[in-house]
């Protein structure tokens, strides 16, 4: 029996490939990402509708390593301040409730990029 389950309707409705700023925990260590931060949705849009989570990869403006198979740089637009990067290997799973601001959404050829960074990851 394949049943729908019905997502409540005061949860936040995401896509891949959006861009939001997130706050997420200050009291991470070392190289982890913390505090106000742009986060990109790479969770699918089938989990994006029933979930109160979603998987992001956190985006940086310090482009550093920008060959590494897991970064993909993401150029100036409207939504970001300037140039940025996707870090793929740092992903995690947060409450949709640590989205803020909508940004901007990435292109298919940018998303393309993403996900085999996120393979490489």
């Amino acid at each position: 029996m394949n049943k729908e389950i019905a997502m409540p309707s005061d949860i936040k409705p995401v896509k891949r490939g959006e861009i939001y700023d997130a706050d997420l925990p200050e009291d991470e260590i070392g190289s982890v990402q913390a505090g106000r931060r742009p986060v990109l949705v790479t969770q699918s849009n089938w989990l994006n509708r029933k979930s109160p989570t979603v998987i992001v990869a956190m985006v940086t403006t310090k482009i550093k390593n920008p060959g590494m198979k897991t970064h993909v740089v993401i150029p100036l637009r409207k939504g970001l301040r300037q140039d940025s990067m996707v870090m793929t290997e740092q992903r995690k799973t947060i409450s949709k409730t640590q989205l803020l601001e909508h940004r901007c959404t990435l292109d298919k050829s940018e998303m393309k990029a993403v996900k085999r960074a996120c393979s490489a990851s």
